[in-house]
Order: structure tokens, then sequence, then C-alpha cells
């Protein structure tokens, strides 16, 4: 775990590339960034008292480095690094969620971008937070509003006196669809605040009062989501 390499050939296209002297460049680059990359993190760390062996936890802040060593010798088809032992360690507490990648490798705008990341990141947390397992797959409309620079929020065209629609709805469909084209997103729709979908004269309406715009929610279903699994703090 701690030894990793990876493939210049898988980099090259995952980014794109087609001149292998450039990659290696680029991979040389990108290895030299993570070495010099520290982190701090709240970690829930365990303590056991010596005299009654009872565990407690206790939040205490771990300076995180990624990579512990520079990256040595020639890359020729394989680039080799070290992970650092405290972050595997954190990696290993942690609840990592699964990551869409092909948002970062082919999103043409960037509300793609970030709409899709607060989708992962919503439906990750709420596997656990949740106690009813749908919650996981709505979300308001606008908490994505809130999360894209690109698509101004609802406050913000009410300040304009713009319309909701054209100004903050209609994007945010065209993303919704883009995600999935891009096989992140399988199927989603809006609903009301109860969770009903909307009807088709709803949708339809094309004045509607901010409070209720407010108020309807995204339901989404991610393609290919893995399940995550449950870790033991030790």
């Amino acid at each position: 775990f701690l030894n990793c390499k990876f493939s210049v050939a898988d980099y090259m296209q995952l980014r794109g590339l087609s001149d292998k002297n450039q990659a290696v460049k680029q991979i040389k680059k990108d290895l030299e960034t993570l070495f010099n990359m520290r982190m701090k993190a709240n970690v829930r760390t365990p303590e056991i008292d010596e005299e009654t062996g009872k565990v407690t936890h206790s939040m205490k802040e771990w300076d995180i480095r990624v990579i512990d060593a520079k990256p040595a010798g020639r890359v020729q088809d394989y680039a080799s690094f070290h992970v650092s032992p405290v972050f595997a360690n954190y990696l290993r507490r942690s609840q990592i969620m699964a990551y869409p990648l092909p948002i970062l490798l082919t999103a043409k705008n960037k509300s793609i971008y970030y709409i899709g990341r607060k989708l992962a990141e919503h439906y990750n947390i709420n596997q656990f937070k949740s106690k009813r397992t749908s919650d996981k797959n709505y979300i308001s409309i606008s908490a994505l509003l809130a999360y894209t620079p690109e698509i101004p929020s609802f406050d913000e065209e009410a300040a304009r006196g713009q319309h909701y629609r054209q100004k903050c709805i209609e994007p945010l469909e065209k993303t919704m669809e883009a995600l999935v084209d891009l096989g992140i997103v399988d199927k989603w729709h809006f609903t009301n605040r109860k969770k009903v979908d909307l009807t088709d004269e709803e949708l339809a309406q094309y004045r509607v009062s901010l409070d209720e715009w407010k108020s309807r929610l995204v339901y989404f279903e991610l393609k290919g989501y893995p399940k995550p699994r449950r870790r033991k703090l030790t």
C-alpha cells in the first residue's frame, strides 16, 4: 500500500496526452507537487489507559504529508511513489468517497464539476447519517445552486429581478443532463418538498414563486456508484 506505481500509458490516456516525453515531465511535476503538499485534519483518535485498559477517543489535529520521498530514478513505462505512513493511516480511518472521475477529465464547463461533486458528496454522507435510506437520493435545488458559482442562486437572482427558470433552473437542467451523458448520473427529476414527482403541468409552469422554487428538490441516482463500507476505528 505504501509503495505505489502507475502506468505512464494509463496516465496519458486519462489526461488525453499523446507525447510521452511531455507526459513524463508532467508526471514528475505532479509528484513534486504531492511531495510538497501538506494538510491538517482533525482525526478521532483512540487512546488506551495503561492502568485500566479503557479506550477513549479524542479529536487530534494531524499534520499530514501525502508522499514522504521525492520521486527518484527515471520514469519510463511506470512511475513510482511512496505514500507517507501518516497519510496511509488517515485513509484507513476515513470513509473515502468514490469520486466521479469523468467530471475532471471530460467536463466542458465548471458547473458539471461542481454539481457532480456535490451529488457524490451528498450521496456518500447520507449513506450513514440519514435513517431514511432514500434521503441520499434527494437534494434541494437551492443546495445545488449554492455549490456552483457558475449558476446564480435564487437569492442572487431575486436581488437582480431576473426570472428564476431562465437564469437558475435551465442551466441546472442542462448540467444534470450533461452528467447523464457523462455516465455519472443514471436518472434525475424534480420533486416537491414532500418528495412527490412534479406533474407535467407543474413542470410547464413558467412563473413560480421564489418560496416554491426553494422548497423543490432534485431526485437523482448515480450510475455504478459502489456501496460504501463501514469502517471501525481502531
